[in-house]
């Protein structure tokens, strides 16, 4: 089971205590040993075939142990039914393993049991799991125990998971002191949990370590939690790796943050994604933060949304920037409509616009305002706008205060234009030199508009440099 930054993780554990290696090297010449199993399996040597698959898991050659875990299991052995779902699991095939897991537990194994509760909780039948783990608990399984705790937890029922967390930790099972250690961190009691933590940790479990880190970041001891972080995130924990990045940055090591982040995303953990592509902006590589934004926005993170739209629209990529902006938008985000409204007048849909703009403008955005007053001015309501952008242009909102002077200029105001431009020039924003330019000559100050021109020129806008010449 994948479990998110935080979460409980129930345990898979193997027949006969036997805790099967993830190996990962090529396929080994088979020995005299194998050979001599797999002739007494062919024979119907049940415990032969039992080994052999074994034999072949730990070696790293998992597809080659389904098919003696699979006569042993149809010859009535629960072990090798047991390990035969856990190698359905790995090989991608989880809803076939939920067969033979059934028949191990029936068979009186309960870690087949909790195997099986694990299963039926990752397939989304908690109630189904809850049954399971709680008969491999009562049959004495320490990962029984632990299972039913974090499917308890999981459905809010803390003070039932805490004793079950307990009980199997005292029987030896890491990870359920990894997760007590969670429980009683998220629960206030975070003296207690990082003791726990810490020892789970040490004991190797990933989430353990995970944890610890994130105790120890979110009470400032950041030094502290680098240890623990990079052991986790080495070890595949995804709240580990968006936690050593978090750490990273925070000591200022943006560019080691960075792989940090993306092993997290990768993994498909929204945060790491987002947090991805923050660090590539802040590294000056913002063309490279889009696909990781709109990673993050498909996990439903709307700020993600936001960020993707916005770099998009800045890369002229109007048509692609839509999409994002609008599920920020649909998803309740004050600021994906405000991008939304922005692309929308960007590709010449002002009409469009002045809904998402103006639910902007009413959540406090006050360039929403400005730009939701641009909108009308664009559909032939100058009027309707000037009291948004003079709302956001008075509240100091430098682009409030330049479509102030030009739903002004419109209204054929030249003089009150004037000003509120010459307040967007002064902000330091070029177009807001040029209107100024403007309105000035409508005005007849011809120096004061050619100094204006100049202004705008120096902050680079080039209609108004051909104006003053060289």
């Amino acid at each position: 089971m994948t479990c998110g930054k935080g979460a409980r993780t129930p345990g898979v554990v193997c027949a006969a205590s036997l805790l099967l290696a993830a190996g990962c090297g090529p396929a080994v010449v088979r020995s005299p040993a194998e050979q001599a199993r797999a002739d007494a399996c062919d024979g119907g040597d049940v415990g032969a075939c039992f080994d052999l698959g074994l034999m072949r898991d730990r070696d790293g050659r998992t597809a080659e142990a389904e098919e003696p875990y699979r006569a042993g299991c149809a010859a009535g052995n629960a072990p090798s039914c047991n390990n035969l779902g856990m190698v359905l699991v790995d090989l991608g095939r989880a809803e076939e393993a939920e067969g033979p897991y059934r028949a191990a537990c029936t068979a009186g194994a309960p870690v087949a049991c909790a195997n099986l509760a694990a299963l039926l909780d990752d397939l989304g039948r908690s109630g189904e799991a809850e049954v399971e783990a709680r008969r491999a608990c009562d049959a004495g399984s320490p990962a029984g125990c632990n299972n039913l705790g974090t499917i308890l937890d999981a459905q809010g029922r803390t003070a039932e998971a805490e004793p079950l967390f307990r009980r199997a930790c005292d029987e030896g099972e890491t990870l359920a002191c990894a997760n007590l250690g969670l429980l009683l961190r998220d629960s206030g009691r975070a003296a207690e949990g990082e003791t726990l933590l810490a020892a789970a940790c040490d004991g190797g479990s990933a989430s353990a370590c995970g944890g610890l880190a994130e105790l120890l970041l979110g009470a400032g001891r950041v030094d502290e939690a680098e240890g623990p972080a990079t052991a986790a995130c080495a070890a595949g924990d995804i709240g580990g790796c968006v936690a050593l990045g978090l750490l990273l940055e925070e000591l200022g090591r943006k560019a080691e943050a960075e792989p940090a982040y993306a092993r997290a995303c990768d993994a498909g953990e929204p945060v790491g994604c987002v947090n991805l592509g923050v660090v590539r902006e802040r590294l000056g590589r913002a063309p490279e933060a889009v696909a990781p934004y709109l990673q993050a926005c498909e996990g439903d993170i709307a700020a993600a949304c936001v960020n993707a739209a916005v770099l998009l629209q800045q890369q002229g990529r109007w048509a692609e920037a839509e999409a994002p902006a609008r599920a920020a938008c649909d998803g309740g985000d004050p600021g994906g409509c405000h991008a939304l409204g922005v692309v929308l007048l960007g590709t010449e849909r002002a009409t469009e616009a002045e809904a998402p703009l103006r639910t902007a403008c009413e959540a406090g955005l006050l360039p929403a305002c400005g730009n939701l007053a641009f909108a009308l001015g664009t559909t032939g309501r100058p009027a309707e706008g000037e009291p948004f952008a003079r709302r956001a242009c008075d509240a100091g909102d430098a682009s409030g205060c330049l479509n102030l002077g030009g739903v002004l200029l419109d209204l054929g105001r030249f003089a009150d234009a004037a000003d509120a431009s010459g307040r967007a020039c002064d902000a330091g924003l070029a177009l807001g030199c040029h209107d100024l330019a403007v309105e000035l000559d409508h005005l007849g100050r011809t120096q004061d508009a050619l100094d204006a021109a100049r202004r705008a020129c120096a902050l680079g806008d080039a209609e108004a440099c051909a104006f003053v010449g060289p």
